[in-house]
């Protein structure tokens, strides 16, 4: 496992998004991919059901702030 595998699968585990990890994997999206993730189409297309998606959004825009 890379660097960006295991840095993407702990923040899957730190935000309890773990379900979504085959999706990210499907859509080859890593770690260092998650900041350039801006738009609801982005996101769409990384994560295609409506449930998952919107708790990863959620996560992902926490995240975010706390970057800054």
């Amino acid at each position: 496992m890379s660097a960006e595998d295991e840095k993407l699968e702990e923040f899957l585990k730190e935000n309890e998004c773990e379900d979504i990890r085959e999706y990210l994997k499907d859509a080859q999206i890593r770690y260092s991919d998650l900041k350039y993730i801006i738009t609801e189409e982005n996101l769409r297309e990384a994560v295609p059901p409506l449930g998952p998606r919107l708790r990863f959004r959620e996560k992902l825009l926490s995240w975010r702030k706390a970057e800054v």
